[in-house]
């Protein structure tokens, strides 16, 4: 058997909100309770004020990532890209393409 985890539980519930752009208080939805409480007794219901913070800090840990990343590049090459989606909420893209150097080659 898994042991419980609810930390593991926050992280991947605030990537999902992100990723389907789920509103915060998603977490607090009877239905969705309901679902985490059948999967796991042990759930503990996630406030919307808990998962919006935990959205933050996944922003910054990635921020962080990417920033440190940047700083191995020599060259970055960036272009955007808009689109609309089904809403016709219009969204801009930046695509960053870079290429490090090598050491040994």
């Amino acid at each position: 058997t898994r042991k419980y985890d609810q930390a593991k539980i926050r992280e991947v519930v605030s990537h999902m909100i992100m990723v389907l752009e789920l509103p915060f208080a998603f977490t607090e939805y009877e239905l969705f309770t309901l679902l985490m409480k059948i999967a796991s007794p042990h759930y503990i219901r996630i406030s919307h004020a808990t998962t919006k913070a935990d959205c933050w800090i996944s922003y910054e840990v990635e921020k962080n990532r990417l920033n440190g990343l940047l700083k191995t590049v020599d060259r970055t090459s960036i272009t955007t890209n808009m689109w609309k989606s089904g809403q016709r909420i219009q969204y801009m893209v930046l695509i960053a393409h870079f290429v490090r150097t090598w050491i040994g080659i």
